[in-house]
């Protein structure tokens, strides 16, 4: 820069100041020496120290010299020369002696900065060297050098820092400043930054690029003082003194810097962006330690810098816009939680960036969806899904990007997101899902725009189609994009989006679906299971029975997160599709039985289904109603309608009980629900009367006139006239569910109402005119109706009981069969209700009925007949006993269904009264499981199940097996109520059961009985069970299996340890056995034991859910100690797993085998089952692979033998993937490859941060004090320190558990060579996300040689960079 004579300002005042330094009696050779060690001397030159330094006032000397210089370099037309301050003697201000002394005090002030005079000497110092640094010449005369500078950078970042010491537990031994020092140091920092301010316009920097990049970072320090107010750069704050106010001089500072003196726009703008970035990435957060409130203070202050830096500078600066959008891409948060808030600031850059800007990052996303880096490849595609909410991009200006712009559509993105579908890593797979769900999933998720895009995927291909199968695009593959990558899109034709080539079709996407809905993992099960719902929703064409029974199965899915997706996909639907009979079918089926749930939450949510579809679509009737035929209106009888011929009141009950306690049934419900009685629609009449009956146990009905006039209306045709028998049955349905209604709320009946009901039934009782199926109910209704009156009530029933008895007996013409069968009914009830008992001889006379094998007596009179014995045994011992010999002959023999579920419905109620009795006649009831009639294996189901609740039935008897056997029934509901009753109530009482039984359950369905079998060998003696229960043989191992499976889905890790340790302990016995027998069939029993044991040990259920990789979703992530500790639980389990498998399953193995070669005739395939067992140990999925290799080196033959069939197993997988097309779909994840331990630091060290801050920020907000915020500190540290991550614990509570499982003592060495974990080892590093390369196909990868680096420049991005790349165009 080259300066007129005119320019130069008379600086005299300034030098007459600076005069009152007296540097002439600084010495030469302490100048030398100081400068020839690079200012790396600092002590003060003893002379001056002595003579000079008590009598002279340096900070007025300094801030006086200051604010003059201050003034003159304001003016930018004027400079100032040093020449100026040594021309003669009596101004000798040197450059050199002054730069050496100023060195001195920045040093002190740095070495003593919490004593405030060397602070602010050091601080003077500090503003005087900048300032003199813009003298003209000041780096050739000497004066400035970059050692200065760097202390200079370090004293003021280290008083910046005092402003963030609290005096919290974090703070160490800081003190933090008082009020009035605070003011002091914001006054120097404000002078400094002013300064700052004025050097960027006078110093060169673009000669001195470091020393610019110290200046950027003190700026930017100081911008990060301001934490609390709004944008200090759209207000200028009007304090004159304030953290805003420093800030704001600051980010002025920052903009006067794009000058020619500091280098050009690109060069200073990545600077500039470099140190910004720490406040521009979510993960800055906690490096700063600051709340997330002041976190995006300061994230929204660096936006509107760059925004304005964008308006002012506008094209120079787009490159820095271009290269801060590819940063903040590949430098995101590692936790899926903080990914948001990364993305909604991408999206404020992406806002500001100019249309050619745009498109380059667009096409720059394309090739990162492709990079071999996991990460990436999801940030990208994130990424690309939220562009979809912003407009499109023009056509540009610069023509070497038209080629660009087809990756810019909307249409193509999604398609993008869809190829992904077809990812060789799950995870991606599971990201692509899940944008595309969102996209999928209509209002409020997804905005319209977001929707039509669906539709384009969804709707539109099929719209001339009525099926899917009549088009040929239904099957379109996965389009591949990734060709056009090595031509940069010129290849790629753009008709394809609009002719909708570049999609996939609806069947390919919906086989992938289901084939992830069915993974072992939860997570990708969910978000399968919720795509495919919503595409349900947006296409009806694509919804299929198989899918719907898939929503059904997963409705008893073990993980709660899926049958929360199946209830709401399920109930959506139906609102969306309510004339579908389909989707109500399956709706009902699936919901049903989640009334009961053993967990609340779905129980709540199934509740609020029912009530959704049902109550809130009932609406008071009227003919409108029938005459607009909306589907919604007529959806609550229809389900209803199945509730009726489903048999499922038991449920209704319970769903109705769930309304009343959650307040969805209301007066104004009953009120709507009344108005259908009676209405000319009679099918919907039954309906209301079928729920009245249901809301009216569980609250009383107060306006009954309607039922009242039903009841009348229909009276004679239900007592007086004769109808068509097919007729009959649901007209007598419907009294039944009439005269209930009239019992349950009889309190609600007026006086004469009731004298007029009671005085009908009694007619009707004593002359028996009531049909058989309404004698219970009318007779129920009776009682209630004389309560005033009991003995009156007594007096008569026992007349007509007696009377009855008579009539029987002494009757001689019983032709008229059903007059007997009321006779009998009445007795049966009026016996139980009023405790009365018959003779001996009537008693066989009843009985006699039932052992009569002739036509002579029917079916009908033999049931009722059953069900009267059994109520009239209740009360009478003896005839109980009786009659529980004659019910288990019934069940064991071929009489009619309706007589053996009456014998079943007997026997339970006996039980209660009887149990000890009942306990012989518990097989012939399972028994009945087994059953060719459909109701009675379901009535015998219910009751079992419900005694067994009760404690009626021990689990010691066969009952559990049997149930357990019922999971393969043929009948639909019978497998669904047998899963729910195990999993809803018996492991909710007894959650060990299913770790106690197993070994029981391998013995009884292999009918062993062995010497280890001793616990279950009366389950083999009944001919009956064995014949229906026993699952010996090849031909029923899958239904063995299948049984297996279930057990092993529903046990804890610590249950599956246990059991491990148990199928080890039988080997041996079992081994021992078949050396001891010459039996053939003991011996393949035996066999078929080990086989089973072995098949149970390598299924994939018995994987430790502690040792399955973690969800890579937001849900996922521990966001309290709470859920930390649970992990660091998990690394206890999995440390125990991993002690029993080498210290005692391994050696038992080993010592198996042996055993297995001694007997290798008797049991020639058990060593098959072994081997693959340890293949499965060492297989690519276990977690301790290596130890297991080791411990089997013993047996070299054995390890060359296991590696070789893995070997030969991964080839065969390899083939068959290959043949069914499917590999990459099924292609195993290595996505976590993380020590857990590596993640239990990593969490710990998250969580205890995040809730620290939040603390912070709440005592903020309620102006909590220091002392107590310290408080609350402590008790955050105190739970973390309970949380044990301590390497030596781990083994000791490990080997605890393993002496606990085994019964084996285990010492650890103390000196083991175990891996450590140490604080140190988990310390955040900056990702290294730059040495990502691209991924060219699933078999295939690039590799480039660009390694990491932290500066913010375009050339050390991944290889696919555009700048670069444009430029190479151009």
């Amino acid at each position: 820069m080259s300066y007129k004579a005119s320019e130069v300002t008379d600086v005299s005042d300034v030098v007459n100041i600076l005069t009152g330094l007296q540097l002439g009696v600084i010495s030469q050779d302490y100048v030398d020496q100081v400068m020839s060690s690079h200012y790396s001397y600092n002590k003060f030159p003893e002379s001056y120290e002595l003579i000079v330094m008590p009598d002279i006032d340096f900070p007025s000397i300094i801030n006086d010299s200051c604010e003059l210089l201050n003034i003159y370099l304001q003016q930018p037309s004027t400079h100032i020369l040093w020449d100026q301050f040594f021309s003669d003697d009596t101004c000798y201000v040197h450059p050199k002696p002054l730069s050496c002394l100023l060195n001195c005090y920045i040093h002190h002030g740095l070495k003593f900065i919490n004593e405030p005079s060397a602070r602010k000497n050091g601080l003077s110092a500090t503003r005087l060297f900048f300032l003199a640094s813009t003298f003209m010449g000041s780096k050739n005369i000497g004066f400035y050098h970059i050692s200065i500078l760097t202390k200079c950078t370090e004293l003021v970042k280290s008083c910046i820092a005092m402003f963030h010491i609290t005096g919290g537990i974090n703070s160490g031994d800081d003190v933090p400043l008082e009020e009035n020092e605070k003011m002091d140091l914001m006054v120097d920092l404000l002078a400094i930054v002013r300064t700052i301010a004025i050097m960027v316009k006078r110093f060169q920097f673009f000669d001195e690029i470091s020393s610019l990049d110290m200046i950027i970072d003190i700026m930017i320090d100081v911008t990060h003082l301001e934490q609390n107010s709004g944008n200090i750069l759209e207000q200028v704050p009007t304090e004159n003194l304030s953290c805003g106010v420093l800030a704001f001089n600051a980010y002025s500072g920052l903009t006067d810097m794009f000058n020619d003196n500091c280098g050009s726009t690109l060069v200073i703008g990545q600077k500039l962006m470099h140190c910004m970035l720490l406040g521009l990435l979510v993960d800055g957060q906690r490096e700063m330690q600051l709340t997330t409130r002041q976190f995006n203070t300061i994230r929204d202050h660096h936006l509107s810098f760059i925004r304005k830096m964008t308006r002012k500078l506008g094209s120079p600066f787009e490159p820095v816009l271009e290269i801060l959008l590819q940063h903040l891409l590949h430098r995101g948060p590692e936790r899926s939680e903080l990914r948001p808030r990364q993305f909604q600031i991408i999206l404020e850059v992406w806002r500001l960036c100019p249309n050619n800007v745009r498109i380059k990052i667009k096409y720059y996303l394309l090739r990162m969806v492709y990079d071999i880096d996991i990460k990436i490849r999801i940030v990208a595609l994130e990424t690309l899904f939220k562009l979809l909410s912003e407009p499109e991009e023009i056509e540009p200006e610069d023509p070497t990007l038209l080629q660009f712009m087809p990756a810019t559509k909307h249409e193509f993105i999604v398609a993008v997101i869809l190829s992904k579908f077809q990812d060789l890593l799950l995870t991606v797979r599971s990201k692509a899902f899940s944008l595309f769900a969102t996209l999928t999933a209509g209002p409020p998720t997804a905005t319209a725009h977001q929707t039509a895009l669906a539709k384009r995927v969804l709707v539109d291909p099929y719209l001339k189609y009525d099926n899917l199968n009549h088009t040929s695009f239904c099957k379109k593959d996965f389009h591949d994009f990734y060709q056009y990558l090595d031509s940069d899109m010129a290849n790629f034709d753009p008709n394809n989006i609009s002719n909708l080539n570049i999609y996939p079709g609806a069947k390919i996407l919906l086989w992938v679906l289901n084939v992830h809905a069915r993974d072992e993992r939860a997570y990708i099960r969910r978000i399968s299971l919720t795509l495919l719902c919503n595409l349900f929703l947006i296409n009806n064409k694509l919804m299929e029975k198989y899918y719907l029974t898939l929503l059904v199965s997963s409705c008893s899915d073990n993980a709660m997160t899926i049958r929360k997706v199946a209830v709401s996909g399920l109930t959506d639907l139906l609102l969306k599709y309510p004339d579908n009979q389909d989707v109500l079918k399956y709706w009902f089926k699936g919901l049903i039985h989640l009334v009961g749930d053993r967990d609340k939450k779905i129980q709540e949510l199934t509740v609020e289904s029912m009530n959704r579809v049902i109550l809130k679509n009932i609406k008071p009737y009227s003919a409108k109603l029938i005459d607009d035929r909306d589907p919604l209106d007529y959806l609550p009888w229809r389900v209803l309608d199945n509730a009726l011929n489903e048999n499922v009141f038991k449920y209704m009950q319970c769903l109705c009980e769930r309304w009343r306690i959650n307040g969805f049934l209301t007066d104004r419900n009953v009120k709507d629900i009344m108005t259908y009685v009676g209405s000319s629609n009679h099918e919907w009449t039954v309906h209301s009367l079928y729920l009245l009956q249901l809301i009216s146990q569980q609250l009383t009905i107060n306006n009954l006139s309607p039922i009242i006039k039903y009841f009348d209306a229909q009276f004679d045709t239900w007592f007086v006239r004769e109808e068509n028998p097919s007729e009959l049955n649901i007209l007598l349905t419907h009294a039944q569910i009439t005269i209930d209604i009239l019992s349950l709320n009889y309190k609600r009946l007026d006086k004469d109402t009731k004298q007029r009901l009671s005085s009908t039934f009694e007619e009707l009782l004593f002359s028996f005119k009531i049909p058989t199926r309404l004698i219970s109910k009318s007779l129920d209704l009776y009682t209630v109706l004389h309560k005033d009156d009991s003995e009156k009530l007594n007096s008569d029933l026992k007349k007509l009981f007696h009377v009855i008895c008579n009539c029987i007996e002494t009757s001689t013409n019983m032709d008229n069969e059903e007059i007997v069968i009321r006779y009998i009914c009445t007795l049966g009830d009026i016996g139980l209700s009023q405790h009365l008992q018959i003779k001996h001889k009537f008693q066989q006379y009843l009985i006699g009925f039932l052992r009569k094998h002739d036509e002579s007596v029917s079916s009908a009179l033999k049931t009722i007949v059953v069900l009267t014995i059994g109520k009239l045994s209740i009360v009478d011992e003896q005839f109980a006993k009786e009659a529980i010999v004659l019910y288990g002959t019934i069940l064991k023999n071929p009489y009619h269904p309706s007589i053996k579920i009456n014998a079943l419905t007997a026997l339970a109620d006996l039980c209660l009264r009887c149990t000890t009795l009942v306990e012989q006649a518990i097989p012939e009831m399972c028994v009945c499981l087994k059953a060719e009639s459909v109701p009675v294996k379901r009535v015998a189901l219910k009751l079992l199940t419900g005694l067994i609740l009760e404690d009626y039935i021990k689990l010691r008897d066969v009952a559990f097996f049997a149930l357990l056997c019922m999971l393969e029934d043929p009948d639909d509901q019978v497998r669904q109520e047998t899963s729910s009753f195990i999993v809803n109530y018996l492991l909710i009482k007894n959650k060990d059961i299913m770790e106690r039984k197993l070994i029981e359950v391998i013995f009884h369905f292999n009918g062993y009985t062995g010497v280890r079998a001793s616990g279950v060998e009366d389950c083999f003696t009944n001919p009956e069970l064995k014949a229906f229960f026993s699952m010996e043989g090849d031909s029923k191992k899958a239904s063995r299996h299948c049984v297996y499976r279930f057990m092993l889905t529903h046990m804890l890790d610590d249950n599956k340890l246990k059991l491990m340790v148990k199928i080890f302990n039988i080997f041996e016995e079992v081994v021992k056995d078949v050396s001891a027998t010459a039996n053939s069939e003991v011996r393949d029993r035996a066999t078929q034991v080990m086989r089973d044991a072995f098949w149970i040990l390598k299924a994939k259920e018995m994987a430790l859910t502690s040792g399955k990789p973690r969800e890579n979703t937001n849900d996922d992530d521990p966001g309290t100690l709470e859920k930390v500790a649970d992990l660091a639980k998990q690394r206890v389990v999995m440390e125990t797993y991993k002690m029993v498998m080498t210290d005692y399953i391994i050696p038992g193995v080993l010592k198996l085998k042996y055993e297995l070669e001694k007997n290798k005739r008797k049991v020639p395939t058990v060593m098959n089952d072994l081997r693959a067992y340890l293949c499965a140990l060492t297989s690519a999925k276990s977690p301790i692979k290596a130890e297991i290799v080791e411990l089997l080196s013993v047996d070299s033959d054995l390890t060359a033998e296991i590696l070789h069939d893995n070997r030969l197993m991964k080839q065969h997988n390899k083939h068959l993937d290959g043949e069914n097309g499917i590999g990459e779909i099924e292609s195993e994840d290595d996505d976590d490859d993380d020590d857990p331990a590596t993640h239990l630091m990593q969490d710990l060290e998250y969580v205890t941060w995040a809730q620290t801050m939040q603390m912070r920020e709440k005592a903020e907000e309620s102006g909590m004090d220091v002392s107590t915020q310290a408080q609350m500190e402590e008790e955050i540290q105190q739970k973390v320190s309970e949380i044990s991550i301590n390497e030596d614990d781990l083994q000791d509570v490990a080997a605890a558990n393993f002496s606990q499982l085994t019964g084996e003592v285990t010492v650890r060495p103390i000196n083991s060579d175990k891996k450590s974990v140490s604080n140190d080892t988990f310390k955040q590093i900056t990702n290294s996300k730059n040495n990502s390369v691209t991924q060219l196909t699933p078999k295939m990868r690039l590799s480039n040689n660009h390694t990491a680096s932290t500066d913010l420049d375009d050339d050390n991005l991944p290889a696919y960079r555009l700048y670069n790349l444009i430029k190479n165009l151009q």
